[in-house]
Protein backbone atom coordinates (compact mmCIF):
# COMPACT_ATOMS: atom_id res chain seq x y z
CA UNK A 1 0.00 0.00 0.00
CA UNK A 2 1.33 3.20 -1.13
CA UNK A 3 2.07 5.89 2.16
CA UNK A 4 -0.71 8.06 0.71
CA UNK A 5 -3.51 5.72 1.08
CA UNK A 6 -1.55 4.98 4.87
CA UNK A 7 -2.05 8.76 5.09
CA UNK A 8 -5.85 8.84 5.04
CA UNK A 9 -6.37 6.02 7.37
CA UNK A 10 -4.69 7.12 10.32
CA UNK A 11 -5.97 8.33 13.54
CA UNK A 12 -4.82 11.20 15.49
CA UNK A 13 -2.98 8.55 17.86
CA UNK A 14 -1.45 6.67 15.26
CA UNK A 15 -0.10 9.59 13.22
CA UNK A 16 1.10 10.78 17.00
CA UNK A 17 2.96 7.28 17.37
CA UNK A 18 5.20 7.44 13.88
CA UNK A 19 5.76 10.76 14.72
CA UNK A 20 7.14 10.44 17.84
CA UNK A 21 8.91 7.41 16.62
CA UNK A 22 10.39 9.09 13.58
CA UNK A 23 11.80 11.69 15.92
CA UNK A 24 13.90 9.60 18.25
CA UNK A 25 16.02 9.15 14.84
CA UNK A 26 16.07 5.50 14.93
CA UNK A 27 16.34 4.64 18.70
CA UNK A 28 13.27 2.29 20.00
CA UNK A 29 11.11 3.10 22.88
CA UNK A 30 9.40 0.42 24.92
CA UNK A 31 5.65 0.50 25.58
CA UNK A 32 4.74 1.62 28.86
CA UNK A 33 7.23 4.80 27.70
CA UNK A 34 5.08 4.94 24.38
CA UNK A 35 1.81 5.35 26.17
CA UNK A 36 3.23 8.05 28.67
CA UNK A 37 4.61 10.10 25.30
CA UNK A 38 1.33 9.73 23.64
CA UNK A 39 -0.37 11.08 26.56
CA UNK A 40 1.58 14.06 26.98
CA UNK A 41 1.46 14.66 23.13
CA UNK A 42 -2.20 14.33 23.46
CA UNK A 43 -2.56 17.27 25.25
CA UNK A 44 -0.61 19.71 22.89
CA UNK A 45 -1.84 18.29 19.85
CA UNK A 46 -5.89 18.61 21.00
CA UNK A 47 -6.65 14.54 21.06
CA UNK A 48 -9.52 14.32 23.01
CA UNK A 49 -9.53 12.03 26.19
CA UNK A 50 -12.48 9.81 24.06
CA UNK A 51 -9.42 8.97 21.29
CA UNK A 52 -7.16 8.21 23.46
CA UNK A 53 -9.23 6.12 25.91
CA UNK A 54 -11.89 3.32 25.71
CA UNK A 55 -14.65 2.59 28.57
CA UNK A 56 -14.27 -1.09 29.45
CA UNK A 57 -16.25 -2.81 32.59
CA UNK A 58 -13.12 -2.03 34.17
CA UNK A 59 -12.59 1.11 33.83
CA UNK A 60 -10.97 3.01 31.21
CA UNK A 61 -7.98 1.79 28.92
CA UNK A 62 -5.86 3.59 26.63
CA UNK A 63 -6.31 2.56 22.60
CA UNK A 64 -2.31 3.24 22.30
CA UNK A 65 -1.54 -0.52 21.85
CA UNK A 66 -4.60 -1.44 19.42
CA UNK A 67 -3.72 1.66 17.13
CA UNK A 68 0.13 0.09 17.72
CA UNK A 69 -1.04 -3.41 16.73
CA UNK A 70 -2.13 -1.76 13.69
CA UNK A 71 0.90 -0.15 13.13
CA UNK A 72 2.43 -2.71 12.89
CA UNK A 73 -0.25 -5.13 10.70
CA UNK A 74 0.74 -2.33 8.30
CA UNK A 75 3.91 -2.60 8.16
CA UNK A 76 4.44 0.80 9.96
CA UNK A 77 6.47 -0.37 13.10
CA UNK A 78 8.22 -2.94 13.86
CA UNK A 79 7.11 -4.21 17.86
CA UNK A 80 8.52 -6.83 19.72
CA UNK A 81 10.06 -5.93 23.29
CA UNK A 82 10.95 -2.56 22.03
CA UNK A 83 9.54 -0.05 19.24
CA UNK A 84 10.34 1.10 16.21
CA UNK A 85 9.37 2.60 12.92
CA UNK A 86 10.01 0.90 9.68
CA UNK A 87 11.24 2.54 6.31
CA UNK A 88 7.89 2.68 5.06
CA UNK A 89 6.51 4.22 8.65
CA UNK A 90 8.83 6.76 8.02
CA UNK A 91 8.01 7.48 4.38
CA UNK A 92 4.68 8.49 6.10
CA UNK A 93 5.66 10.19 8.97
CA UNK A 94 7.45 12.49 6.19
CA UNK A 95 4.68 12.66 4.25
CA UNK A 96 2.33 13.84 7.40
CA UNK A 97 5.57 16.15 8.95
CA UNK A 98 5.20 18.21 5.36
CA UNK A 99 1.68 18.73 5.73
CA UNK A 100 1.94 20.13 9.46
CA UNK A 101 2.11 23.95 10.88
CA UNK A 102 5.93 23.76 11.14
CA UNK A 103 5.83 25.97 15.02
CA UNK A 104 3.53 22.88 16.22
CA UNK A 105 6.13 20.18 14.44
CA UNK A 106 8.82 21.66 16.46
Amino acid sequence: MASEEYEKNLSKIKVLILLLLDSLEGEPIRGKNLQKQIFLLSRYFGVENGELYGLNRYGPYSKVDADLEQLALMNLVHVNDEIRITEEGRKVAEKIKGKMDEKKLK
